[in-house]
């Protein structure tokens, strides 16, 4: 009897060694798995995506959109007089021609007329926009807006039941109408673009918008 009970207590006192054995072996047979780095965590890594200074908007100089307007005025001004004078003795002078009487030489020299100029105008404010670094368009910009200059002009004639008002009316109109459609045009073409970026840095993983500004 007293074996047996040795024997018992010998059992008894092994049982604790056991179950601190158990999680020991457990541990080292599946060891812990880091996931894979998708992203470089260095913030000055090539292909990181981040770093830890955010990019700043592209901004456009102080006083350049000033210089850009008054640039297309400029040229616009120079252009329309040279454009009125060849629309003056070409087509003007051909449809005066074939006009009827002295109102239709008349009408004929004014449509030759303004449509010269406006075409010079239109062109002029896109060169001068350009030569500023300006992004407006002729096609989108300076010519629809010349249009509305135009009829704008013609209308103020027609009220008037007078052609020497759309001469006189048409010109400055249709320059400003050119210079308003080529700076809607330029800030369309220049508007900000976003897109989300997600990366890491060294502040951990962020989620964010990258673009032009």
């Amino acid at each position: 009897m007293p074996r047996l009970l040795t024997i018992a207590l010998l059992l008894l006192a092994t049982l604790p060694r056991v179950s601190l054995a158990a999680p020991t072996g457990l541990a080292g047979d599946t060891p812990a798995r880091r996931p894979p780095r998708l992203l470089s965590t260095d913030p000055g890594a090539p292909g990181s995506g981040l770093t830890d200074k955010e990019p700043e908007g592209r901004k456009e100089p102080e006083g350049q959109g000033g210089g850009r307007v008054a640039a297309g005025l400029g040229l616009g001004v120079l252009m329309g007089a040279v454009g009125g004078l060849v629309g003056y003795l070409g087509p003007g002078s051909a449809l005066c021609a074939e006009g009827d009487g002295l109102d239709g030489c008349a009408t004929g020299l004014l449509i030759g007329t303004l449509g010269g100029v406006g075409l010079g105008t239109s062109l002029g404010v896109t060169w001068g926009g350009m030569l500023a670094d300006g992004q407006g368009e002729w096609f989108l910009g300076a010519l629809p807006g010349m249009l509305v200059g135009a009829a704008a002009g013609v209308g103020l004639g027609l009220a008037a039941d007078n052609s020497l008002v759309a001469l006189f009316a048409c010109p400055p109109l249709m320059l400003l109408g050119s210079s308003i459609g080529y700076e809607m045009s330029h800030s369309a073409n220049t508007a900000p673009r976003l897109r989300p970026v997600v990366g890491m840095s060294s502040r951990g993983a962020s989620l964010g918008l990258a673009g032009t500004f």
